[in-house]
């Protein structure tokens, strides 16, 4: 019986975490991440172009694309981009913002890195993919 019923609160857990309008900054391990207003850290992904998404189907029940359900998080570089099926999408830059589904607790990076293609959604125009390869992100962007 627990198990029937953990499925449903998990499942509206993680449909609250997608639809949270807050953005802030905490600090994580990898240094500052934009988080959701649960504390959830966002991640950007590769294969997005500015201001356009491209994670849906299967994609998108992995990493849940944070969308907008009001007017809140004013914060320099955050807007909106409309996705295919007309829901808008808060991005950072132009970049779509997404949660990862494994990422259990606030201030959790398990989706850094993640098939080489997803990327912490950083305060400071770094990618850090992984806690072994931040040194190389953050002189790549000292570099450019």
């Amino acid at each position: 019986m627990m198990r029937v019923l953990f499925i449903p609160v998990l499942i509206g857990f993680m449909a609250f975490s997608a639809f949270a309008s807050d953005i802030s900054i905490k600090e994580t391990s990898l240094g500052q991440v934009y988080t959701n207003s649960q504390g959830m850290t966002l991640y950007h992904f590769d294969s997005d172009k500015e201001g356009q998404s491209s994670c849906y189907d299967e994609c998108a029940k992995a990493w849940l694309p944070l969308l907008v359900t009001g007017e809140s998080s004013r914060s320099p570089g955050l807007g909106k981009i409309e996705r295919k099926d007309g829901k808008f999408q808060w991005a950072l830059n132009r970049r779509p913002l997404y949660l990862w589904h494994k990422d259990q607790h606030p201030g959790d990076i398990t989706g850094a890195g993640v098939k080489n293609t997803w990327s912490l959604a950083c305060s400071m125009k770094c990618s850090c993919r992984s806690p072994l390869d931040k040194s190389r992100w953050q002189d790549y962007i000292l570099r450019r």
